[in-house]
């Protein structure tokens, strides 16, 4: 199983983590999503066929808040997938 992080709210960066050290393994830039929003969930399938997050539209009240697919390889944000989630979520 493959760790991933994005510790900032805007950080354009994924970072991929060592899951035995912590330590940082590899990163890509992220692209898409929805400007002034950011990724404030994640979560990977087990065997990291696909890394979901969840896209807050921080500073954005037009949007609510949506699950988008992250690309580990490329880091490519496509989405939002389906209808809003709930507000409290």
């Amino acid at each position: 199983m493959t760790l991933y992080a994005l510790p900032e709210i805007f950080t354009p960066t994924l970072y991929t983590l060592n899951p035995a050290t912590g330590q940082v393994a590899g990163s890509v830039p992220t692209t898409g999503g929805v400007p002034q929003s950011a990724i404030t969930a994640l979560t990977a399938h087990p065997d990291d066929s696909q890394l979901l997050g969840v896209l807050d539209p921080t500073g954005n009240t037009s949007d609510s808040t949506r699950l988008v697919a992250i690309n580990p390889v490329t880091g490519a944000i496509s989405g939002p997938i389906g209808a809003g989630l709930p507000v409290d979520l």
